[in-house]
């Protein structure tokens, strides 16, 4: 990776930087910041298409989600 790539992941992180609002059982109420993975992957791979149109974004995508724990799979008998 060049400086350029660490700049726009950079620049990407502060833009979707979100204020989130939690709540606890006590009913008080805290802030912190939180970022979004789905919508960050989604403008990362679009931003890095841009710079190299070589790039694939699908294939960006579909290595940075999880599979869903065995644990979650219904099991039919």
């Amino acid at each position: 990776m060049t400086k350029k790539d660490y700049e726009l992941i950079a620049k990407i992180i502060k833009s979707e930087t979100k204020l989130g609002e939690i709540v606890d059982e006590f009913g008080h109420i805290t802030y912190e910041k939180r970022i979004c993975p789905h919508d960050f992957m989604v403008i990362l791979g679009i931003a890095l298409k841009k710079e190299n149109p070589k790039f694939d974004e699908f294939k960006f995508y579909k290595a940075c989600r999880n599979e869903n724990p065995e644990s979650w799979e219904r099991k039919y008998d």
